[in-house]
């Protein structure tokens, strides 16, 4: 009858069947091994369920947070300023001395050339320069750098009102009295009727002089056109429409 090699002492094997032997032993030993190790894995706690990795899970998940808000806060005050710059140059471009054709010119640089980069402002200056091309009284311009005090142009306010047709009444009453040069200029949903002075010295003389038009001119005061109406152009209707 055959005899098994695990039960006899391992000297009086021979080689093949020493060598056998030891080979089958470390396979047991392997398997015994590895399903230690599987219920020790199956055993053992999460390691996401220790205190530690969630703190540092969290903390991982609020710096992210924070830093994405930093980017989204960085983002808008970017956008912001390339607006306030591009606002910037549009009021410079205009900045022409009543030169309409000039000021035409400058914004369609600006667009031309990509240094107004929002789209929808390209698309409304070029719209506008075009709708307006044949009416250059429709065009806005800004009295040009340098201009001392005396360069102004001055003006008297003789009355003002939301009612546009208390405003015409004026003009009818003032043109009465010899003042035939009034302008209607509106600010802010106001109507204003203004005569505009050939000089600083001419305006300050007319102030006293309207009052005679009606009760509401006995208020009359001075103004400095380039700083009480900027960025202004004409409606269909005559009426200065300042942009301020």
């Amino acid at each position: 009858m055959a005899t098994d090699p695990k039960s006899m002492p391992h000297e009086l094997l021979d080689a093949d069947a020493r060598l056998a032997f030891d080979r089958e032993k470390w396979a047991d030993e392997v398997a015994l091994r590895s399903r230690e190790l599987k219920i020790k894995e199956a055993d053992a706690p999460s390691a996401w369920k220790s205190p530690l990795v969630v703190a540092i899970f969290a903390a991982a998940v609020a710096a992210l947070g924070n830093a994405g808000v930093s980017l989204l806060n960085a983002r808008n005050e970017t956008a912001l300023e390339r607006v306030k710059a591009e606002q910037t140059l549009i009021i410079e471009a205009i900045k022409t001395g009543g030169d309409v054709d000039k000021a035409a010119a400058n914004l369609k640089f600006l667009v031309d050339t990509k240094l107004v980069t929002d789209s929808q402002r390209q698309t409304a200056i070029h719209e506008y320069l075009e709708k307006n091309k044949g009416s250059p009284d429709l065009l806005p311009s800004l009295p040009a750098h340098g201009a001392s005090a005396e360069e102004d142009l001055y003006g008297v306010i003789i009355g003002g009102s939301r009612d546009i047709q208390i405003i015409r009444n004026q003009i009818l009453r003032a043109k009465a009295k010899g003042f035939s040069d009034v302008q209607i200029y509106k600010i802010k949903g106001i109507y204003n009727n203004v005569i505009l002075g050939p000089s600083l010295a001419d305006s300050k003389k007319l102030i006293d002089s309207v009052k005679v038009i009606d009760q509401y001119s006995k208020g009359a005061y001075l103004i400095n056109m380039s700083k009480w109406c900027y960025v202004s152009a004409k409606d269909s209707s005559g009426i200065t429409i300042c942009g301020n």
